[in-house]
C-alpha cells in the first residue's frame, strides 16, 4: 500500500487550528473537519474545486495564503493559475 503523502503548508495550518477553527475553516471550505484533515495528511486527494474553496476558505479566516498551486497538482500545472500568481508575486 502506498504511503500517504501529507500536504505540508495544509498540514501545518491543520496542526496549529484549534476544534472551533477547523469546523470553520471546513465550513468555510464547503467539507468536514475529518475530510479535511484527511486530505491535510495526505490520505485523500484535493480536487482543484476545493483547493480554490480552501485557498478562499484560509484567506478569509486571516491565515497566511495556501495557494491552490500548493494544493493540487492540476492547478499546479494549469497555465492559467501560474501567470495569475505570478502577477503577485507567488510564483515564477
Amino acid at each position: 500500500m502506498k504511503e500517504p503523502k501529507p500536504n505540508k503548508p495544509l498540514l501545518a495550518l491543520w496542526q496549529s487550528l484549534t476544534p472551533d477553527l477547523r469546523r470553520q475553516l471546513a465550513k468555510l471550505s464547503r467539507t468536514s473537519a475529518g475530510s479535511l484533515r484527511q486530505y491535510a495528511e495526505g490520505r485523500r486527494g484535493i480536487t482543484p474545486a476545493l483547493a480554490i474553496r480552501v485557498e478562499k476558505a484560509v484567506t478569509e479566516l486571516g491565515f497566511k495564503t495556501i495557494w491552490r498551486t500548493q494544493l493540487n497538482e492540476t492547478c499546479n500545472k494549469c497555465e492559467f493559475a501560474r501567470t495569475c500568481l505570478s502577477r503577485k508575486g507567488v510564483v515564477e
